[in-house]
């Protein structure tokens, strides 16, 4: 975690990117919301197959009542009974899609929404908070009555457990042999930038 920390901005940059995560997410939630909708809007076809279905079915129902007259004959009553449950089974096909659309769309608009917003919420955000929780940590530290030397000890000890090699490089030849030494101002403010604070005005 705290490696991965080093990854995120700080100041101004990381005000822009938590505005471009956040924006990412909102995009995909309302494009997931948006899919739903048309997908449910479906449902129409799945219910004008239902009124046809009943339609059929009642129209055999009439076919069966002529059927019964004499001299029409028993053929009619088979043909309409063929006919009724063509009816029933374009009844029970639309009631289960329309079981199945609604069904559909929530899956749809959730995959959409969700899984584009799985990076962020479950990486950038624990990495968002830890860093608040550090920088608030480092902030009551840097507001107790600490000796200033006892503090840069402790703030260039933590830079080179935290900071990357690179940036180690670039304040000293030799980071480790400046600890050693005693010569702590550069890391320490170095640190302090990392966590986006600066050092404490001296009280007048």
């Amino acid at each position: 975690m705290g490696s991965l920390q080093l990854l995120i901005p700080r100041g101004r940059a990381l005000l822009v990117l938590d505005v471009v995560l956040l924006a990412w997410v909102l995009v995909w939630v309302i494009l997931g919301l948006a899919i739903g909708r048309e997908v449910r809007g479906l449902r129409q076809v799945s219910d004008t197959v239902t009124r046809v279905g009943r339609a059929i079915e009642d129209t055999g129902g009439a076919i069966k009542a002529v059927g019964s007259v004499p001299l029409v004959g028993g053929r009619v009553k088979d043909a309409a009974s063929r006919v009724q449950d063509a009816g029933r089974s374009a009844v029970a096909s639309g009631r289960a899609s329309r079981q199945s659309g609604r069904n559909l769309s929530w899956m749809l608009a959730l995959a959409i929404a969700v899984i584009p917003a799985v990076p962020v919420l479950g990486l950038y955000v624990p990495l968002r908070l830890a860093a608040v929780r550090e920088r608030r940590s480092l902030r009551a530290l840097l507001a107790r009555p600490i000796p200033a030397d006892e503090l840069e000890r402790a703030l260039a000890h933590r830079a080179l457990h935290t900071l990357p090699y690179r940036r180690l490089l670039a304040i000293a030849d030799d980071p480790w042999a400046d600890v050693v030494d005693g010569r702590y101002t550069a890391l320490a403010d170095a640190e302090l930038a990392r966590a986006g604070l600066s050092r404490p005005r001296p009280e007048r």
